[in-house]
């Protein structure tokens, strides 16, 4: 998590107990996040839009000989967490209603 409360996709399921996969297909299911094509894995903009995520784009240099690539990192906002915490609990996946607590101050106060 950076100081703006930010985290990886592929961490938050670790803190939750879940595997990474799971959360994903459930974000597919959701529509939440984008199954296949050139911006896979990548959020639908309504949930940017929502502030569910952040996409921040660095240069990649995967070639010395070749010029650096875009890439588009995906981070998940603490208010994201929070919804998200939600849906899976109304869909069954956790068993506590209730997010962590920074979370799920932050999602009431939006």
């Amino acid at each position: 998590m950076d100081a703006d409360g930010l985290a990886l996709v592929g961490t938050v399921p670790k803190r939750w107990g879940m595997r990474e996969r799971a959360l994903r297909d459930f974000l597919y299911s959701e529509h939440v996040l984008i199954r296949a094509g050139t911006r896979h894995n990548e959020p639908y903009a309504v949930a940017v839009a929502a502030g569910w995520f952040e996409v921040k784009i660095h240069l990649v240099e995967i070639d010395p000989d070749r010029v650096p690539v875009e890439r588009g990192v995906i981070y998940l906002t603490p208010r994201g967490e929070a919804l998200i915490w939600s849906r899976l609990y109304r869909a069954g996946y956790v068993t506590q209603p209730r997010p962590p607590a920074l979370q799920d101050t932050l999602r009431h106060s939006a």
